[in-house]
């Protein structure tokens, strides 16, 4: 149902201005009762949020645990391309303050999750480092990548983004633990 719901939504996008879609023009297009859009989400803007989520969890945050970067930057890039016209019309600039928070720091958290307790590797004052460094530039590149009509193939800006990973922080999230499980 969030799928059906964000696809709506995104098809909407492509011919009405973000801040003109109502819950009832999701609700209509998405064929559902503004009570089940209201069971799934609490705004138009939590559906993209939820998503985003999502697409990360399926790709970057796996990074290092069961894919390589490339790999997980790769299905984070292609999952956010299929929302591409709702993305640009909600985060429309570079500076966009929403995108950041969201990208630095989940991304912070979950790098630095499979670092320690995946790999077991304590977290020093360098590695500490690497991450924020880390976190901070992917997140600027895909703002950049979003302002810019997304245009980069997945494949290229997955392989921008492996390409600025801080030397040690990547050879550990380059390398896969066999058979991870995520115990959520």
């Amino acid at each position: 149902m969030k799928l059906a719901i964000l696809k709506a939504t995104n098809e909407l996008a492509k011919t009405i201005k973000i801040d003109d879609i109502g819950i009832v023009d999701i609700c209509n297009a998405a064929f559902i009762s503004k009570q089940t859009f209201y069971r799934y989400f609490d705004s138009k803007f939590d559906v993209l949020r939820w998503y985003q989520e999502y697409v990360f969890k399926i790709g970057n945050f796996r990074m290092g645990r069961d894919l390589n970067i490339y790999d997980a930057q790769l299905i984070t890039a292609s999952g956010m391309l299929m929302v591409r016209v709702l993305l640009t019309a909600l985060y429309p600039g570079r500076n966009d303050e929403r995108m950041s928070s969201f990208g630095v720091e989940r991304a912070r958290y979950e790098y630095g999750r499979t670092v320690s307790e995946c790999h077991g590797i304590v977290i020093d004052e360098r590695l500490r480092y690497q991450l924020e460094a880390f976190a901070l530039s992917q997140t600027a590149m895909v703002r950049v990548w979003v302002a810019n009509g997304m245009t980069t193939p997945p494949e290229a800006l997955s392989g921008y983004l492996e390409s600025i990973v801080p030397a040690q922080l990547g050879e550990i999230l380059n390398t896969p633990v066999q058979k991870y499980q995520d115990p959520v």
